[in-house]
């Protein structure tokens, strides 16, 4: 089995996505800290609030990336299917809501981890499709 790949990349994807609420949403965040943390978040959609939400979704996403990590070189196999399927229907969902985003990296994550996976063995007995 090769080297850990989807795991990295999702940990990657994580850092990314926590630097990215310093970058982007510096006034948002530190309005949070500003209001004491605890309940800091105000009710409308504003900064303060996609602040929030983008840097849970990032500390997720590190999570997941670890585990993921982990059990690719635990396992010397490759992830799940259904990862791969989550990530590729969680980045075609994103990019139809929002095109100009980077959820199309959850697409390219996805495959890449179908991709890692064996080829599917033969069950006993049954004969073998030609091309293969």
């Amino acid at each position: 089995m090769p080297r850990p790949l989807v795991g990295p990349l999702l940990g990657g994807i994580a850092a990314l996505h926590v630097a990215a609420v310093a970058v982007f949403y510096d006034g948002g965040a530190g309005e949070i800290l500003r209001a004491g943390v605890i309940d800091g978040a105000p009710d409308a959609p504003e900064e303060p609030d996609a602040a929030f939400w983008y840097l849970c979704a990032g500390l997720l996403l590190a999570a997941l990336g670890a585990l993921v990590w982990r059990a690719e070189r635990a396992q010397a196999r490759a992830v799940p299917a259904w990862l791969g399927w989550s990530l590729i229907g969680v980045g075609l969902a994103g990019a139809l809501v929002k095109p100009a985003s980077p959820f199309l990296v959850f697409v390219l994550v996805g495959v890449l981890a179908l991709r890692r996976r064996p080829a599917r063995a033969a069950r006993p007995g049954t004969p073998p499709v030609a091309g293969r």
